[in-house]
């Protein structure tokens, strides 16, 4: 009787090697992709998410008159004009320092969502206090803990200077600042009207910032962001009167404490304009004052 072995190919060594080195070449070209589509992803969210923020500041304008959102209320104008706001759980916040930013006055056209003006907060670990008295115990300096970044850390900064205004008393009036600006444009000093104040005053809608994803920022130089960098009520141009707050070296560079424009997930700073469009910018695309003054009439606009 005949007995036949089995004999069962094995791979050898260097084929081994071959398997799990081609392995590593196609998982190298895939991870990638796949952190380049995580990337994409975010940045459609957060795109989304300042659409939506526009879609309430459009609002906003319908129910008052065709008036622009204003940017800032100090304290005094806040008085003025007895202003109050509430928390999305009925917690009123008072006249005072967390009333002052646009967001409150702004949240009930976005039904209250908070995650839509804070938009990063999934990258900070940030999460909504549900400020009910009868459920949490909560208590007003709980309320003010978390009311702080939503009123100053927003995903998204207001170009309130030129757009809505940043409202403070003069002479016992509540006046924008810049009311009374005047311009060099053209080689001598005249005065001119920097602000926008209501949606039909707007001449150039498709290319006016309202809205840009923005930081505060220390004077220095920034050439990656990362996705949880923390927000700012404010975004500024790259000339704020007469003084440079910031430029494009290659990299952003501030000279002064700035509310500078910022790139999360891919280096592009999620910006709205006035009509409602919106775009994904280097900070260098923002460099041009049109985009930030209605009436600047050259890309170097000055004023005083």
């Amino acid at each position: 009787m005949s007995h036949q072995r089995t004999r069962i190919k094995a791979f050898t060594i260097v084929e081994l090697l071959v398997v799990v080195g081609i392995l590593a070449l196609l998982l190298g070209m895939l991870l990638p992709a796949l952190a380049g589509a995580q990337k994409r992803s975010k940045k459609h969210k957060e795109l989304n998410a300042i659409r939506q923020v526009g879609l309430g500041w459009t609002l906003y304008a319908n129910a008052n008159n065709d008036k622009l959102l204003p940017g800032y209320l100090d304290l005094a104008v806040q008085q003025k004009w007895r202003v109050k706001y509430e928390y999305p759980n009925h917690w009123d916040i008072p006249a005072g320092d967390l009333a002052g930013p646009w967001t409150w006055r702004l949240l009930p056209y976005l039904d209250n969502n908070i995650l839509t003006v804070h938009a990063y907060a999934d990258e900070t670990g940030y999460e909504t206090v549900e400020l009910n008295p009868s459920s949490t115990g909560a208590t007003p300096g709980g309320m003010a803990n978390a009311a702080r970044p939503i009123a100053y850390e927003p995903g998204f900064g207001y170009n309130a200077y030129y757009v809505g205004g940043w409202w403070t008393m003069d002479s016992g009036l509540p006046r924008p600042l810049f009311y009374d600006a005047q311009s060099d444009d053209g080689g001598s000093l005249r005065p001119v009207n920097l602000l926008s104040r209501s949606v039909g005053t707007i001449r150039r809608p498709t290319e006016l910032v309202a809205f840009c994803s923005s930081s505060l920022l220390e004077p220095g130089v920034y050439r990656k962001f990362p996705n949880s960098q923390l927000g700012s009520h404010l975004v500024v141009p790259a000339w704020l009167g007469g003084n440079e707050q910031w430029e494009w070296v290659g990299a952003l560079q501030t000279h002064v404490l700035s509310a500078a424009p910022i790139g999360r997930y891919n280096g592009l700073a999620a910006t709205l304009y006035t009509d409602g469009h919106t775009g994904a910018n280097k900070p260098d695309d923002l460099t041009d004052m049109r985009k930030w003054i209605d009436a600047a009439k050259t890309r170097n606009f000055r004023h005083q």
